[in-house]
């Protein structure tokens, strides 16, 4: 999907799968924690706020 036709979050957690997924190919176990925790909090806020 063209990035202009996203919401600001939908964009980031595009920018956040794509971080998540070459962390993991390059073995940045670290890295690719911080990215999944960024995640789940969004999907908290997510659901926190009804959306």
């Amino acid at each position: 999907m063209p990035q202009r036709a996203l919401q600001p979050d939908q964009r980031l957690r595009e920018h956040l799968e794509d971080a998540l997924a070459e962390a993991e190919a390059l073995g940045w176990t670290a890295v690719a924690a911080l990215v999944a925790e960024a995640l789940d909090a969004m999907d908290s806020s997510f659901t926190t706020r009804g959306r």
